[in-house]
């Protein structure tokens, strides 16, 4: 495909749910790739981490791209850069083995021995897996039309900030659907189908995951 053709591409299909999860599923060598380049050889055990981390980056990627910025690609591998050059000045495991400390800016990597998103990433991994969800299922629910996004953000700050809910879905590991419907006038369909969506923001917002909500942008969310 030429990179005329996958620029536009890249434009016409980021809001399509499906296509853009078939698209990220065709370069997801490409994204392991940058990931890669990213850690060299002497950091590869941080490579799940890295490219979990890098496939958020790519859907960024696509979502903020314009022609204006060059070609896609070349613009999708300077955001998953950006973003891993961020995991590793907040990672202190990372900061211990790291072999590219010389690569990033000398005053803005400063260590954080409290924040540790990989840890905080492998552990929200293991408390969704209790409700039977996945990252690579988030990957797929996750908003694409901005309607849609304010929609799944207006679901979720009404949870967060209504302590009876929040303990009752922590509590029964269960969503309350028709309640949630009869108080925000949200469709049932859209709740639904924000349920793994909704679920992790609430587990991470009511959780120890300071790192990720930074990473994710949920500060403003807490209730």
């Amino acid at each position: 495909m030429e990179k005329q053709n996958l620029d536009e591409d890249v434009i016409s299909i980021r809001n399509d749910g499906d296509m853009t999860n078939i698209f990220v599923d065709q370069y997801r060598p490409f994204i392991a790739s940058c990931c890669h380049k990213f850690l060299g050889n002497g950091n590869l055990q941080y490579r799940d981490d890295a490219i979990s981390i890098g496939m958020l980056a790519f859907y960024e990627a696509m979502r903020s791209f314009n022609m204006s910025q060059g070609h896609f690609l070349s613009f999708a591998e300077l955001v998953i850069k950006r973003r891993l050059t961020d995991w590793t000045r907040k990672d202190a495991n990372y900061q211990k083995h790291t072999i590219l400390v010389e690569k990033l800016p000398e005053k803005a990597y400063v260590p954080k021995l409290k924040d540790n998103l990989t840890e905080e990433i492998a552990r929200l991994k293991t408390e969704m897996a209790l409700w039977q969800i996945s990252f690579e299922q988030l990957y797929k629910d996750a908003p694409r039309h901005s309607s849609t996004q304010l929609l799944y953000r207006e679901l979720a700050s009404y949870i967060l900030n209504n302590p009876t809910l929040k303990e009752q879905i922590l509590q029964k590991r269960y969503l309350p659907v028709k309640e949630i419907v009869n108080n925000t006038g949200i469709s049932c369909k859209v709740i639904e189908r924000a349920r793994r969506y909704l679920i992790t923001v609430l587990l991470i917002q009511t959780g120890d995951y300071p790192d990720v909500a930074s990473f994710l942008e949920l500060e403003t969310w807490r209730a």
